[in-house]
């Protein structure tokens, strides 16, 4: 369950230009070859503390002895994998909203936060025997996970948006806000999660980020970047200055895994 020593991986997260507190976390585990990024939301709790719960509660479950050594055997099955990432998430959501249940924020009132990352599976990815890597993907909320890929930009996630529900049914009646989601981790008891297995090429880029970069950087423009930078620190901190300077109206975040040297 690796990735080439040469992948370049690299994250940062930004506060913005408006916002005061910065309620974005990402988690970079290259042992676990997890990579998540949390846009969290307040409510009557804390979207900071959700945002960092999420990833945290994430990696732990990840880390467990049994889930580590299930999701690195070459052997298992694309639906083993999905159903352990599948119960670890479960188990974010519920730590967070049991912690809502105990400062009495009944359902939809307290902190939740999306969750959007990748877990790579299985063996393969050390360049000995395929080009090639099995990966869970997941995704809850507007957060997006994007492949970059002959000169092509794919999103990969679908967001859970109101906007992405007006869209779909035909653009009827009046635009609805672009920020307002439909799913969240922690707000409710269950948790709708869209998850699939990935072939995770070694010579694609690909790009985790929060919706303060996409709110203020159009997919164009990200392509642009993406051309322009040869490693992930780069692009990381270009995709986020060029947010700033459109205005930074949101906290910015940014996981890309790109090809070059590290």
């Amino acid at each position: 369950m690796s990735i080439p020593a040469a992948t370049s991986i690299a994250g940062l997260t930004d506060v913005g230009q408006v916002r005061r507190v910065n309620e974005d976390a990402f988690v970079i585990d290259r042992g676990l070859q997890l990579f998540a990024i949390a846009d969290g939301m307040g409510g009557h709790g804390s979207g900071d503390v959700a945002s960092k719960l999420a990833v945290e509660t994430l990696r732990n479950c990840i880390a467990s002895e049994p889930v580590r050594e299930a999701l690195a055997n070459r052997q298992i099955s694309n639906e083993q994998a999905l159903s352990l990432v599948y119960q670890c998430i479960v188990g974010v959501n519920q730590h967070i909203y049991q912690i809502n249940l105990e400062n009495a924020h009944p359902d939809g009132t307290g902190m939740g936060t999306t969750l959007v990352g990748i877990c790579l599976i299985g063996g393969g990815g050390d360049g000995s025997t395929t080009d090639e890597q099995r990966a869970v993907s997941f995704n809850i909320g507007d957060s997006r996970l994007y492949e970059y890929r002959n000169e092509q930009l794919t999103q990969l996630t679908t967001d859970h948006t109101m906007y992405r529900d007006w869209e779909e049914a035909g653009r009827i009646g009046p635009a609805p806000p672009r920020n307002i989601i439909m799913r969240a981790i922690g707000l409710l008891a269950d948790v709708d999660i869209d998850m699939e297995v990935l072939s995770i090429s070694h010579e694609a880029t690909y790009l985790l980020c929060s919706d303060g970069l996409t709110g203020m950087v159009d997919d164009a423009a990200i392509s642009r970047i993406l051309v322009e930078s040869k490693d992930a620190a780069t692009l990381s901190n270009t995709l986020v200055q060029r947010a700033n300077e459109a205005g930074g109206t949101d906290n910015i975040s940014v996981i890309a895994i790109t090809p070059g040297q590290s």
